[in-house]
């Protein structure tokens, strides 16, 4: 807006910064989105709603239970633009609720992701390049929309244009995974293993991270390319010889079925069949003391069989006891229970996958 031939970026009534300034009916100048009321209410959600900013990247949403925002229930939520609403989850009934909205022209790097950047940068490693990054952040953006990234454990990508290293970084709990006898790694498409002796230890024993899951709330998850074939998981000690007889949290051949189970104890065959020659994501759900679902994708199939504790032991993938596995992993995580949100993890990450 211009006062004759200077140009005006603020504009007060008193103490109070205007959001807008009209001319007639005409809306002349404007520096920030303008919160329109709430659609879809709900027992516990509402659609928040505003007007668009032009020139805007990402909004920014906050709610709060007090009106001058002392406290806030969502902070900094990001809503990449166009999208000029937001459904807000998880609130209690009978009580008020405020929002508003701002505007960020350039992209904004999730705190959880920039901490990722951060540890990588002390360790020295290759960062993803800027646009990889984009990608990155948007991928913890979506899964915090879902409601996932808050039960995750431990969540590593393994597709990524940064070294081998940072793609050895687990993003939850900001420590190395660690690549024993030297898994190939492809950048955008993770690692692979030779068949032979070469795997990846996540480091993280349930058993022993203050997780403690019950026999109820644990889910897994694997990104996997090509034919996997043989064993893809394990969770036992690093000593492959000790375990021979004793493989744990497995998905794992025998003749044309799959044990694939979140559970220790004797092996069990499950009838479903994960060998694929696609990119698939593959995870496994334990929905009770005796179910586990297993899903390719977003298609489930659900089988009974003994479930017991997670094991005291490390999460080793592309092998399982003294089997070794020739199929590529981009991903894996695992956490409490996550099969409501499985489909949203999946699009998440597959939109991740096609962009990169």
């Amino acid at each position: 807006m211009k006062l004759g031939a200077l140009d005006i970026s603020t504009v007060k009534l008193g103490t109070n910064q205007v959001q807008a300034v009209y001319q007639g009916g005409n809306l002349v100048w404007q520096n920030a989105p303008v919160a329109t009321a709430a659609t879809g209410v709900g027992q516990t959600s509402f659609t928040a709603n505003w007007n668009a900013y032009t020139g805007a990247v990402v909004y920014l949403l906050d709610v709060s239970v007090s009106s001058d925002f002392s406290t806030f229930v969502y902070e900094n939520q990001q809503v990449n633009a166009p999208t000029t609403s937001y459904v807000v989850i998880g609130l209690n009934p009978n009580t008020t609720y405020y929002y508003r909205v701002r505007a960020s022209t350039e992209a904004l790097t999730d705190a959880d992701y920039q901490a990722v950047l951060d540890y990588a940068t002390t360790q020295g490693y290759t960062l993803p390049s800027a646009s990889q990054q984009l990608l990155q952040n948007q991928l913890v953006v979506d899964l915090k929309d879902g409601g996932i990234w808050s039960k995750l454990d431990t969540f590593a990508v393994f597709a990524t244009d940064g070294d081998s290293d940072f793609a050895l970084i687990d993003w939850k709990r900001l420590t190395d995974y660690t690549a024993i006898n030297s898994p190939t790694f492809t950048a955008d498409e993770g690692f692979t293993g030779n068949g032979t002796s070469s795997y990846i230890s996540t480091n993280f024993n349930a058993s022993t991270s203050g997780v403690n899951y019950t026999l109820d709330d644990a889910s897994r998850y694997f990104y996997l390319r090509g034919n996997s074939n043989s064993n893809t998981l394990e969770s036992s000690s690093e000593d492959a010889t000790s375990n021979q007889n004793s493989v744990q949290n497995t998905m794992r051949a025998v003749s044309t079925t799959r044990n694939c189970r979140i559970n220790s104890g004797l092996l069990l065959a499950v009838a479903y069949n994960y060998m694929t020659t696609s990119l698939e994501m593959k995870s496994l759900h334990r929905t009770s003391s005796t179910d586990i679902t297993a899903f390719r994708n977003t298609d489930g199939t659900s089988n009974t069989m003994t479930s017991q504790g997670i094991p005291n032991a490390n999460q080793i993938i592309l092998r399982g006891g003294v089997f070794y596995n020739t199929a590529q992993v981009s991903m894996y995580a695992m956490g409490a229970s996550l099969i409501a949100e499985n489909t949203d993890f999946v699009n998440a990450f597959d939109t991740y996958l096609t962009s990169i």
